[in-house]
């Protein structure tokens, strides 16, 4: 049986967290999901770059000043209602396509 690499376990609880964010919660929710997709965004770029599509690794770079808990974005409600479930199926894909990367046996 294989394992899930870490990438890919984190790829999708950062898209499930960001599809949550579509649903009315405390802000406190709010906070904890920037750092979760910040987080993650910069764990893929730092440690999968070179398996990512380099108009991915943009995308993650976006995502992660977009989601940064430092220096916040403020953005209307229903902008975020937007932005969180694309960011979501960003990571969804992402995780398709590291795993994906993994499997590949060299020959």
């Amino acid at each position: 049986m294989k394992t899930l690499s870490p990438a890919v376990i984190i790829s999708a609880v950062a898209a499930l967290a960001c599809i949550v964010g579509v649903f009315s919660l405390p802000y406190s929710y709010y906070m904890l999901l920037r750092c979760i997709a910040t987080g993650s965004a910069v764990y893929l770029l730092a440690c999968h770059a070179k398996v990512l599509p380099e108009t991915c690794k943009w995308v993650l770079v976006v995502i992660a000043l977009l989601f940064n808990p430092i220096f916040k974005v403020h953005l209307g409600r229903e902008v975020w209602q937007v932005v969180d479930p694309l960011a979501g199926s960003i990571f969804f894909w992402l995780a398709l396509v590291i795993k994906q990367s993994s499997n590949k046996s060299p020959l």
